[in-house]
């Protein structure tokens, strides 16, 4: 189970949620890949649930944030963005503790040129 403190997280999460006028969902995996944490937030696109998922997951697979992952496969030829297992969209993020625990946090919100930014900030309440 997480060492994290969700209450904050979920305030941290709705405040920028407000101050960048988004909704969206947030999935954060454990060191094993299994789901410990999923919200939604505001009006989010029907997709976003999955494709928050889709993005721990990953971040998670390939232990890397994964606009970065497809950055490094798109230099080997043509590759979607997103398939049946994966999503290289921006927002997928490999966060590592003080305390040397890793999550893989998938944000996915109304607005996907946001996403990286949220998962940017949002990575520092998993610290």
């Amino acid at each position: 189970m997480m060492n994290l403190d969700t209450c904050d997280l979920i305030e941290q999460a709705k405040a920028l949620a407000t101050e960048l006028e988004v909704g969206f969902c947030m999935s954060i995996l454990n060191e094993k890949g299994q789901k410990e944490f999923f919200i939604r937030i505001g009006e989010i696109r029907p997709c976003s649930i999955e494709l928050a998922e889709k993005k721990a997951v990953t971040a998670y697979e390939f232990s890397h944030d994964n606009h970065e992952i497809y950055r490094l496969l798109k230099s080997l030829g043509d590759m979607p963005l997103v398939s049946k297992a994966y999503c290289f969209i921006p927002g997928g993020k490999v966060v590592s503790s003080t305390s040397g625990i890793k999550y893989f946090l998938g944000i996915s919100s109304s607005d996907p040129h946001k996403d990286l930014d949220i998962v940017n900030q949002l990575a520092n309440y998993l610290d």
